[in-house]
């Protein structure tokens, strides 16, 4: 009966870990010992949290961005009829998230970013401090004493250089500040683990953000490489702004009341579509690039599937143009289904969350 030992072992060591009685005891009331778990999406234009509770998957979002306003009575007599709460960051006040991003489409301003290009904004002196009060919103307290908490952090870019390492310690800080044990994971594959399970893991998670895009080849949960490119939804945003003579938030308000960059109704659609198509066809050339690297090639006999996700992939026609520039360069490898991951935008957190989860059960 040699078979039977090891199983009974890892039985042994596993369940002790996952659901002793004390930690019964200091459950939240909407936890299960197998559920718990937190997923980060820790993005440049969006930061996205989600959970697992007995009612199901909850998901919480904001804005990452943030707006320094003017001390004085009509200001506030301003943000009361609109109903916006505002922060006090040393000796100057602030709106922080959807707030911002409403508030200064109302006097066609620019938001402030704690992130750029996927890393801490190092042109924000109080990047860390907003981030902080952003993310402190967004997420819940931890259920149980040291709750994972597992967060999406870059690929290094291929186009450009920055300090993810240094992005990566400050969040970790942050999250184990708020009483998380603190767990990270790269951006791409999120999608591939949420999206990716029927094909047992394999195939190419495509994360679409504001700040970068970034790309994962998988094969049965094992990477095979993962990279990523310094362009996504602001790239498209600046510069449709600066044709339009428009704020870059105005850009992305239209994008998200909805269009068709295959079929724009509008000249500022029209200029986004342009915009969008020459995202599109930058990073898949570049993904061509990387994959005809002899050091890098990755090698599939079967089809595999290439699933996008992010806010910048949510437009309409987006896969419409994708096909197209697909079909323009040799990947070096089978493509099978190409399509936008089931929930887009919540996608990479479910990803994290999934992780989370994955390595509570295992008591690690």
């Amino acid at each position: 009966m040699p078979k039977k030992k090891p199983v009974k072992k890892s039985v042994k060591k596993a369940a002790p870990k996952a659901a002793k009685p004390v930690h019964a005891k200091k459950l939240h009331p909407d936890a299960a010992p197998d559920i718990l778990g937190v997923g980060l999406d820790m993005g440049t234009a969006n930061i996205v949290a989600a959970r697992e509770t007995l009612r199901g998957k909850e998901v919480r979002h904001s804005r990452n961005a943030f707006l320094f306003i003017r001390d004085d009575d009509s200001t506030k007599e301003l943000l009361g009829k609109m109903n916006i709460a505002q922060q006090r960051i040393k000796e100057r006040h602030c709106i922080l998230g959807k707030d911002a991003f409403e508030f200064s489409n109302y006097f066609d301003r620019a938001t402030q970013r704690p992130m750029n290009v996927g890393v801490i904004n190092p042109l924000e002196r109080d990047a860390i401090h907003v981030m902080n009060l952003i993310v402190k919103g967004v997420l819940w307290e931890p259920r149980v004493p040291n709750e994972v908490c597992c967060f999406c952090v870059p690929a290094q870019p291929v186009d450009g250089a920055m300090d993810v390492n240094y992005h990566h310690n400050v969040i970790e800080i942050m999250l184990s500040v708020f009483g998380y044990q603190v767990l990270s994971m790269n951006e791409a594959y999120a999608v591939v683990l949420a999206e990716l399970q029927e094909k047992n893991f394999t195939g190419i998670g495509i994360s679409c953000g504001g700040g970068m895009t970034n790309i994962c080849v998988s094969f049965k949960a094992v990477v095979i490489m993962e990279f990523s490119v310094a362009q996504g939804g602001d790239w498209i945003d600046a510069h449709a702004a600066n044709v339009l003579n428009i704020s870059p938030n105005k850009v992305a308000g239209i994008k998200e009341k909805g269009m068709n960059i295959v079929r724009p109704e509008t000249m500022e659609q029209t200029t986004i579509g342009l915009f969008y198509r020459n995202y599109i066809k930058y990073f898949i050339e570049k993904i061509a690039e990387e994959f005809h690297k002899p050091d890098k090639s990755p090698q599939f006999d079967e089809p595999i599937d290439i699933v996008f996700a992010g806010g910048t992939s949510m437009v309409g026609g987006f896969l419409e143009v994708v096909r197209q520039e697909l079909k323009k360069v040799d990947l070096g490898i089978p493509v099978g289904e190409v399509r936008k991951a089931a929930d887009p935008f919540n996608c990479v957190a479910k990803g994290c969350l999934y992780n989370a989860q994955q390595t509570y059960k295992q008591g690690k």
